[in-house]
Parts: C-alpha cells; structure tokens; sequence
C-alpha cells in the first residue's frame, strides 16, 4: 500500500512528468505543484480489496469556503494526478473528488 511519504514522492515525479513531457507552461506547473501539496497535507489513504482509496474529504472541508470554480479547478488537478498514477499501474480510487455542477450565468 502507498504511503502518504510515496504519494508525495509520486507529486514530485508527476510535476515533473507534466514539465518535461506534457510540456504545460511554468505558471501551471506551479499551479499543480501548490494544489497537490496542499491537498497531500489532508488526503487519506485506505487499503481495499481492489486498490488504494485516497479520500480527498478532509481536504475538500478545508477549501470549502473558496470560490466554486477555484474547488473544481483544484479538484480537477488532483484528478489528473490520480489518473497519472493509474496509467504510471497503481490502482487508485478517489473518494470525494466528484465536483458539483457549475451554473453558467449567460449574458442578458
């Protein structure tokens, strides 16, 4: 089972991965780094049967009263992590990350 200590280094690997290879742009990278970092200080790793669980609930708490867009923005990081690891062949499951739909207000 990964560690909290594994995970981090995982971050370390995906800024990384997204620097050299995905060729994202400083200020995101910087983005991604700052949100997962943040996010490691919270999430919770369980064992199962079929994988890990990361539960991101305690985090989720802790930024709750941000702006809706900058949650999904943070959460939809944290996804793209999680789905770095599946395809890097851990098996991880989040738990609270689903995001609320976003309401468009249009122009009138």
């Amino acid at each position: 089972m990964p560690t909290t200590g594994d995970l981090k280094e995982m971050v370390v690997r995906y800024i990384d991965y997204i620097r050299s290879v995905r060729g994202y742009s400083p200020l995101t990278v910087r983005h991604y780094e700052l949100v997962l970092n943040e996010a490691a200080r919270y999430w919770e790793i369980e064992e199962r049967e079929e994988g890990v669980l990361l539960s991101l609930m305690p985090w989720r708490i802790a930024i709750a009263n941000q702006a809706r867009a900058t949650i999904a923005r943070k959460v939809s990081t944290v996804r793209s992590f999680v789905a770095w690891l599946n395809e890097e062949g851990m098996v991880v499951m989040l738990k609270g990350g689903e995001l609320a739909k976003q309401r468009r207000n249009l122009p009138r």
